[in-house]
């Protein structure tokens, strides 16, 4: 194994892992949107707090419906 192929495999380690993290932090959006429903502006903080758009928020809790 050369470089080239440690850094490719890096790489590769680097993405998946991005991914699982996504993918948990998907989760506990998905969780703290549903826990704080009936709050108002809840949606609004957790944009303001991940950057999400409130679009991006919507589209995750669809996802997450059965």
């Amino acid at each position: 194994m050369d470089e080239l192929d440690r850094a490719v495999a890096k790489h590769e380690r680097a993405k998946r892992a991005e991914n699982d993290t996504r993918a948990e932090l998907h989760a506990v959006i998905r969780k703290v949107l549903t826990e704080r429903a009936d709050e108002r502006g809840a949606q609004a903080d957790v944009s303001r707090r991940t950057g999400y758009t409130r679009e991006t928020l919507r589209l995750l809790m669809k996802e997450g419906t059965p």
